[in-house]
């Protein structure tokens, strides 16, 4: 769905204003994101293998990465515009800034729902919250020049403790290097 509008309040000059909002029912998502899995390993034990023994070492884990059905998700944000053109001697001189404001961007995963919104996600994506766009034309004859600048807002990136054991040390490597 979307709701918007475009006012022109004189030659050359534009804003839009779109609210928008879109669900997905039964979204299929091609593997369990590894940071979810890891975190949920006792609910989604059928989901892990061991693919051989390493008699030396560790035992070596994999996760299986098959389709699943994932619930819904839901998604809302604002998309806005602004624009000026004006015809000079040098040419048709045009300038553009518009944008994405995210509100909403929540899915579910086996354990509930869950949101990327701003930051890393259980589904190993990011959903920006802000998606700017500046672009600054010149039109003369046949030619025409733009200048564009793309900015995207920052995230905050998935979480690792010193704890969690993401990164290990090989005592074997550390040895041969003393």
């Amino acid at each position: 769905w979307t709701l918007g509008g475009r006012l022109e309040p004189a030659k050359g000059i534009s804003f839009g204003l779109d609210y928008w909002g879109v669900k997905l029912k039964n979204q299929i998502l091609a593997g369990m994101p590894e940071g979810y899995a890891f975190a949920h390993a006792d609910t989604l034990s059928n989901l892990f293998v061991v693919p051989y023994r390493d008699p030396s070492g560790p035992q070596t884990v994999g996760l299986l990465q098959k389709p699943f059905n994932a619930g819904s998700a839901d998604y809302q944000g604002l998309d806005w515009e602004f624009n000026l053109s004006e015809a000079t001697p040098f040419g048709k001189v045009s300038a553009d800034l518009s944008g994405t404001h995210m509100l909403k961007a929540d899915y579910n995963l086996p354990g509930g729902k869950q949101t990327d919104l701003g930051r890393f996600g259980g589904d190993n994506n990011v959903t920006f919250r802000d998606i700017f766009r500046v672009a600054l034309g010149l039109q003369y004859g046949d030619l025409t020049h733009t200048l564009m600048l793309n900015w995207t807002s920052g995230y905050a990136d998935q979480g690792i403790s010193a704890d969690s054991g993401a990164v290990t040390v090989d005592r074997r490597v550390d040895e041969f290097w003393h």
